[in-house]
């Protein structure tokens, strides 16, 4: 979960994108919001804490609606509510919480020792895949019944759009690229069933060097195509830190962006022509991250918000009946 470190809030400036038809401009150029989804979560600090804001799909009208400390928002499947996490309880653990859309109603839901990151919904809106301590877990929402999914350093669980399946992200120990006597960790992209079984490997990316110093590859973050067919995911290959595409199966990968600084957290549009995403530009350790928004072929990057609280971990809401 990123946090930015500043300490204030600014109302957002709107970068307008000129040409393109990008359906995420500004209502000025007379452009529509994507589907009829028009809102997007993403965590901005407020004094020293991340909270859950939601804004028009178009960047306009960002909104405090945690009026408290969280990150990792995921929408509900039917787009009135939204999961996230929160120490808000004891200061250290995050733990899963949810909230209705506007932030009433804030529910805690797990109550255990370890940090929760990461949720994910069912596509049935029962049940919330999150990553805790040594592994994933799920939480089903009516009994707050909590059972483990896998054991291992794993992370950023995506839930399938037709529910069978979980996406997500696994360490793993390589030998270090540089000194060979020691171990550097290479994270990995995994599939397997929605129960826990079938785990398989999807991604290995290759090191990379800066200078004479070499890195082990990074996979993150996978996020699933509405129609199931693609996942999107933040890779550092070729020192990119970019946000690349693939099939399903791990193959035909593509890079959609190739920034100066580093884009992370990809998230679908519900009309899946569209990925938002956060982008920190150079030099990234002092820059305010924003929310981008391009076409999924990586073309018509335009930014969404230009706060110098800056934003990341975009979310957007699905389509609503």
């Amino acid at each position: 979960m990123a946090y930015l470190n500043v300490s204030s809030v600014h109302s957002d400036g709107l970068l307008i994108a000129i040409g393109g038809g990008l359906a995420w401009t500004s209502p000025a150029v007379g452009a529509a919001p994507v589907g009829n989804a028009n809102k997007i979560a993403f965590v901005r600090v407020v004094g020293q804490d991340g909270h859950i804001f939601v804004m028009n799909g178009d960047g306009t009208k960002p909104t405090d609606v945690s009026k408290s400390e969280g990150g990792d928002p995921a929408w509900s499947p039917d787009g009135t509510r939204i999961a996230f996490v929160s120490n808000r309880a004891n200061g250290t653990n995050s733990q899963v919480y949810v909230m209705n859309t506007g932030g009433s109603h804030q529910t805690w839901l797990t109550h255990d020792s370890m940090p929760d990151r990461h949720p994910s919904w069912s596509p049935n809106g029962t049940k919330i895949v999150f990553a805790g301590d040594g592994g994933l877990f799920l939480v089903t929402l009516k009994t707050k019944a909590v059972r483990q999914l896998t054991q291992g350093p794993d992370s950023a669980p995506a839930w399938s759009p037709d529910g069978t399946r979980i996406a997500f992200e696994r360490d793993r120990s390589v030998p270090n690229p540089t000194n060979t006597t020691g171990t550097d960790t290479e994270q990995d992209l995994w599939m397997m069933a929605a129960d826990g079984s079938q785990a398989r490997q999807l991604t290995s990316p290759p090191s990379f060097s800066v200078g004479t110093t070499t890195f082990a590859g990074e996979d993150n973050f996978p996020a699933w195509s509405p129609d199931g067919s693609k996942i999107a995911f933040e890779s550092n290959r070729g020192s990119n830190n970019g946000i690349f595409v693939m099939s399903t199966d791990g193959t035909n990968i593509v890079a959609l962006t190739h920034p100066q600084g580093t884009d992370e957290f990809p998230a679908w549009a519900p009309d899946g022509v569209r990925i938002a995403f956060d982008r920190a530009v150079e030099p990234v350790l002092s820059s305010k991250g924003q929310i981008y928004v391009m076409n999924a072929d990586g073309s018509n990057q335009a930014a969404l918000t230009n706060s110098s609280a800056g934003a990341d971990s975009p979310a957007c809401q699905p389509k609503r009946a």
